[in-house]
Formats: structure tokens, C-alpha cells, sequence
């Protein structure tokens, strides 16, 4: 399975030769890199895809970049995208806190990131 995710990263590596600032090619380069274990990889791509990104448009780059950043074991960022991700998701986030939820808006990234991570 994991030769699978390679060829796929190969084939949106040469997709992004001929279009360099697709973030779409970018976010799924990514998710190639993290399902073959290579999630230093991913975070690359994942910025560059959030800054060519329209900012209402960036919800789930956060999320998976937030992922990303779990799987590498920092938490910290893990959250601060996974609070923008439920920021700008809103009402379409499962789960999603609103503003006045506070401290719940910070905790609710957890029940979507899909590995074990450990509460604060």
C-alpha cells in the first residue's frame, strides 16, 4: 500500500514541475507524505498551499497540516492550526466550538485529529 502512496507523490511532484503554485497538488503531495511515514515532508507543502489558498477557503489545509504537525509530535502547532481550522470552518466543523466557547475551542481539535494525542 505504502508503494502506492509513493508513485502518487511522484506523479503531483511532476504535476507541480508544470504548475508550481497548485495547492491542490500541494495538499495532496502532502497527504502522499504522511501516509508513507514522511510527514517532515508535508509541512512544506502545506504552507505554500495555505498562502496560495483564499483565506475562506484554508479551513481544511489547517486541519491537515494540524495532523501533520500531530503525527511529529508538536502539539503546540498541532493546536494553533486545529483552532484555525475550527475558526474558520464554523458551522461546517463536526463538532465545531463557537468564540464564546472559550476554552472548549481549544480542546475540540482532539476529537478531530485521527491518531492518539495525548490532553493537556
Amino acid at each position: 500500500m505504502a508503494e502506492r502512496y509513493e508513485l502518487a507523490s511522484d506523479d503531483f511532484s511532476q504535476c507541480l514541475r508544470l504548475q508550481p503554485d497548485d495547492p491542490s497538488a500541494l495538499s495532496s503531495r502532502a497527504a502522499a507524505y504522511l501516509l508513507t511515514s514522511q510527514p517532515e515532508r508535508a509541512i512544506p507543502d502545506l504552507d505554500k498551499a495555505i498562502e496560495l489558498t483564499p483565506e475562506d477557503q484554508r479551513a481544511d489545509l489547517y486541519r491537515q497540516r494540524g495532523m501533520t504537525f500531530a503525527k511529529l509530535g508538536r502539539f503546540d502547532l498541532t493546536e494553533r492550526d486545529m483552532a484555525e481550522y475550527l475558526r474558520l470552518a464554523g458551522d461546517s466543523a463536526s463538532e465545531t466550538a463557537t468564540e464564546q466557547d472559550g476554552e472548549e475551542s481549544l480542546i475540540s481539535w482532539r476529537k478531530v485529529v485521527p491518531f492518539d494525542v495525548p490532553a493537556n
